[in-house]
């Protein structure tokens, strides 16, 4: 099915207010998604207690931030398992624990919503908090999802010229006798968002070519042309001097 481009846009307030291109730290959430992290707060608000439910390869991040709330509020941190298949288990979110687990399988993401909206309500009693593992990208980065859903994504390309065999939507650069940090400065002036990679992101990368850092613009399916070409001319700007 083609994708509505037009529809996105319209489903993500943040479009009409900035040219996100810092997808691949954090997307613009959508409507739909805000709307139910703000009914999942309501909920917690007016019935209390938690049962905090995780992955086998939970993201790092998320299960500090699991461990910390269990130790303040006296929440339980559950595990569900994987299934035959090393996904998470919609099995043992329902009824109880699989046994065979092969890390590295993305989750059965249509069935654990169908799950988590209640056509199959669980047995497990207690409330999701936003932390169900993606096993392979941070939920608030190309997934548009909330905080607490994991592995970064690849980024390809860089201020090298040449041909690339394979590309994503991950592009880092450079502007000549501007520090990155600045660039990002003057990029979010002009209303574009991008973020920087330091030299301790990518030492056997940037160490070696003496780049303390680089500038990273990380596009998604709701960007366009139009705010590509703004990015341009605001680099072209920089560049000339006009920007300083």
């Amino acid at each position: 099915m083609p994708l509505d481009v037009d529809r996105a846009r319209k489903e993500t307030p943040g479009c009409a207010d900035v040219v996100h291109l810092n997808n691949a730290d954090a997307a613009l959430a959508p409507t739909p998604v805000t709307d139910a992290v703000i009914d999942h707060l309501r909920l917690e608000a007016r019935i209390g207690g938690d049962r905090i439910l995780a992955s086998r390869a939970e993201y790092a991040g998320n299960v500090i931030a699991f461990l910390q709330v269990a130790a303040r509020t006296g929440a339980q941190v559950e595990v569900v398992d994987d299934d035959e298949h090393g996904q998470l288990s919609v099995a043992d979110l329902r009824d109880g624990p699989a046994d065979v687990r092969d890390p590295g399988r993305r989750p059965p993401i249509r069935e654990l919503g169908d799950q988590l909206r209640g056509q199959d309500r669980p047995r497990r009693r207690g409330r999701l908090r936003p932390g169900m593992g993606n096993r392979s990208d941070r939920g608030t980065r190309h997934r548009r999802g909330p905080a607490g859903t994991a592995t970064p994504p690849r980024t390809a390309g860089s201020d090298r010229p040449g041909p690339r065999t394979a590309l994503c939507g991950i592009v880092t650069f450079t502007v000549d006798g501007v520090p990155a940090t600045d660039v990002r400065s003057r990029l979010s002036a002009a209303g574009i968002n991008t973020s920087v990679s330091g030299v301790t992101s990518a030492r056997f990368d940037l160490a070696p070519r003496g780049l303390p850092g680089v500038v990273r613009a990380s596009v998604h399916y709701y960007n366009t042309d139009a705010e590509i070409e703004r990015l341009c001319a605001a680099l072209r700007s920089i560049g000339s001097g006009r920007n300083r």
